[in-house]
Formats: structure tokens, sequence, C-alpha cells
């Protein structure tokens, strides 16, 4: 059975720079630079990228760029 994922999971790169403590320029900037994991959904002609925000935060885990107050959840 496919997983039901709610709206405040996805994440475009306003809520990306929200969650990591950064100015959303910053991740345009790492996305343009292949730096970003690819899109989990792409929108609007390919002008819009959205993340899942499991993806988000197991990336930025693994980089070093996931603010210490960041709250995870590894249960799900």
């Amino acid at each position: 059975m496919a997983k039901s994922i709610t709206l405040d999971e996805l994440l475009g790169v306003n809520e990306v720079a929200e969650l990591l403590d950064v100015r959303a320029n910053q991740v345009s900037v790492w996305s343009h630079r292949g730096k970003m994991p690819t899109p989990d959904v792409i929108l609007n002609g390919g002008k819009t990228q959205v993340w899942l925000r499991d993806t988000i935060v197991n990336w930025a885990s693994d980089v070093g760029k996931l603010p210490n107050d960041v709250q995870i959840d590894w249960r799900r």
C-alpha cells in the first residue's frame, strides 16, 4: 500500500531554506550547481522543484547542512 503524504511533508525552495536556516537564494544556488538531491516532483514546466521533507533531511544530515535544532522522527 502506498504511503500517504501530507502537505507539510512537501517542500519548495522557500520551505527548504526555512528548514535549513538559510536564504532561499542559497537553496537555488545549491540546486543550480547540482548540490541538492534530485527533486521528488517538478512542476510548472520545470520551474518549480518540490522535495519530500525526508529527502531534504536525509541529504542535509549526510552533507552536514542540517541545523542542530531540527527534530528528526526516525520512527516513520
